[in-house]
């Protein structure tokens, strides 16, 4: 059956929601001179002046994530990209130029900093920390800002010379899930030869972004970037140093299971060796029943009904909304993502479901992000304040492993529903450790900023195969692994946004063994701790659901033995 590329969310779709969009028919500065002109004159009124600086926030944020969707919806389309810039620039100097006079507001008010709830005190302790106070950090930010959205559109503008046609990196990534194994190898090879003509914009690229956030960090008088990028992030549960150490433990657990997991792949498939192009074809497994849109509608409602009914009844409103940009079409952004839209609760979805079990996991993954963003709607601050990622991360993995323990939805058979679990187990481990690879790398390359572009290649080759293992066989293509990082979004567009899921991931599979001992009590808190969004601390909301944000070494075995279990057993009791 051949999927039909079409979505209930278009340009038309976000052009209406741009139209709504207070902040497209004023000028932003407007905004915030409303703010400066209206202070406070008490505690009571100082809380409420905060709401609406957080209401205006909003506006921004949501033309914002408007402009990005459309951009990534059509990456071929030019002036996407340029109404994109335009706006986050825009934007951005209006912040930029109205910060001092906010911040220094903020000061005058110290005497009621004391009496505000504690999530508005921490919002201010934190913007008092961060704001830039010299021009050249404003003026450093906006440099940054200039390179926004320039690695997915080289990324996915690039057309692959392979069976005689060029191919998009879309058609490209189907190839390399698809079972000819002759196939993927011949399109591995076009791949990389068609990426070399991108190896000097990427590494010119990511030096521009390194000088820019390393002089950043210096004009914020911090010893290095990573020490501003954990403020800015606003991770105050675990410093570097906690990552570091998460690195050493995960490196001296993961591989050896990771050796395991990819030699009982190769003894299922019958190969002698494992390749870089088998590394996408994971266990083998049929496609989604679901190929047509309303098809697959129906069976996420049906899930979403399955896990809890209001969240069932977020999902319609989100459909019903045009919120949903869920299939593959060429010229759209490989992957997924979600972005909360604050003024009226329902978030943009956006993913590139092509039918297969791996797409249809990205998905329900962003169903996860969605589903946290609705229901931590509730509390203050919602703008100013995001869901701490390690919190929101949690979520949209646990929903993924939720998905296998419902997957007759979504598979005909009873053994197709087991395989597909592998499939998601092997994906566990491939997560794990190219997450922690990408963490590992930034850390080096951010504390050396001397280094050269070769170094950098040759520090991504170690600490790639630290996290992986030797069991594939990169010889004679060390060359292709070294220059691998470049690929990576988040190496660009979002730096040190990765650690967080290998934090998520280890929590996700306890919060699945929860699951199937007691789905109820499981869904319950759940349900309390995406409500609860950033209302406290990231451990107290892991700790409510039994977790804890860095597992001792024997809980991280336990785990890994137990994602490992359906490659070593016939018959796993796993769901």
């Amino acid at each position: 059956m051949k999927m039909e590329h079409t979505s209930t969310a278009s340009q038309k779709a976000y052009q209406a929601l741009l139209r709504k969009n207070k902040i497209q028919e004023r000028d932003i500065g407007d905004f915030f001179q409303q703010l400066l002109s209206d202070l406070p004159k008490d505690a009571d009124s100082f809380q409420k002046w905060l709401d609406r600086w957080d209401s205006f926030m909003g506006e921004i944020q949501d033309a914002q994530n408007v402009h990005y969707f459309q951009y990534l919806g059509s990456l071929d389309d030019p002036a996407l990209l340029q109404s994109y810039q335009q706006f986050l620039q825009k934007s951005q100097a209006a912040i930029a130029a109205h910060e001092p006079a906010l911040t220094a507001a903020l000061q005058k008010m110290q005497a009621w900093h004391a009496l505000l709830p504690d999530s508005y005190q921490a919002f201010v302790s934190q913007q008092l920390r961060l704001s830039a106070k010299d021009p050249e950090s404003a003026r450093l930010r906006a440099s940054l800002q200039q390179t926004a959205g320039k690695h997915p559109q080289r990324l996915m503008a690039a057309r692959i010379e392979f069976a005689g046609k060029k191919n998009s990196p879309q058609e490209i990534a189907a190839i390399m899930k698809a079972p000819d194994r002759g196939s993927r190898e011949a399109a591995w090879h076009a791949t990389n030869a068609a990426r070399r003509a991108d190896t000097t914009f990427f590494q010119e690229l990511f030096e521009e972004q390194l000088m820019l956030r390393n002089q950043l960090a210096l004009a914020a008088g911090k010893a290095d970037y990573v020490q501003l990028r954990f403020e800015e992030l606003d991770r105050t549960a675990y410093q570097p140093e906690d990552c570091l150490h998460f690195h050493q433990l995960m490196a001296k657990h993961l591989p050896a299971f990771q050796t395991a997991m990819y030699q009982a792949h190769k003894q299922e498939m019958q190969w002698e060796e494992m390749y870089p192009w088998d590394l996408a074809c994971g266990p083998p497994t049929p496609m989604v029943q679901h190929q047509e849109e309303p098809d697959l509608m129906h069976a996420l409602s049906a899930f979403m009904k399955k896990l809890q009914a209001e969240w069932a009844s977020h999902f319609d409103r989100m459909r019903a909304s045009e919120r949903l940009d869920l299939l593959s079409r060429p010229g759209k952004m490989m992957g997924a993502m979600t972005y909360q839209m604050k003024q009226d609760r329902l978030p943009l979805v956006m993913a590139a479901y092509e039918g297969s079990p791996q797409g249809l996991t990205q998905v329900i993954h962003e169903l996860g992000h969605a589903t946290h963003f609705v229901l931590g709607h509730g509390q203050a601050l919602k703008s100013l304040r995001p869901i701490p990622p390690e919190a929101g991360e949690l979520v949209a993995l646990t929903f993924e492993l939720l998905g296998l323990s419902h997957s007759d939805l979504f598979f005909g058979d009873a053994a197709a529903q087991q395989q597909v679990v592998k499939t998601q187990l092997y994906r566990i481990f491939s997560l794990l450790a190219l997450t922690l690879a990408l963490d590992a790398f930034q850390h080096e390359v951010y504390r050396h900023p001397e280094m050269t572009a070769e170094a950098r290649n040759a520090c991504w080759k170690q600490q790639y195969l630290r996290f992986h293992g030797d069991e594939v066989r990169w010889t004679p293509f060390e060359e292709e692994l070294s220059q691998h990082w470049l690929r990576h979004f988040h190496l660009f567009e979002a730096p040190f946004y990765s650690i967080e899921y290998a934090i998520a991931q280890l929590g996700a599979l306890q919060i699945w063994q929860q699951y199937q001992q007691n789905p109820v009590n499981t869904i319950e808190k759940l349900d309390q701790m995406m409500k609860q969004a950033f209302s406290k601390s990231v451990p107290e909301l892991y700790h409510e659901l039994g977790l804890s944000l860095f597992p001792s070494a024997d809980s991280i075995h336990q785990l890994l033995s137990f994602c490992l279990t359906p490659f070593t057993s016939p018959n796993p009791p796993i769901c």
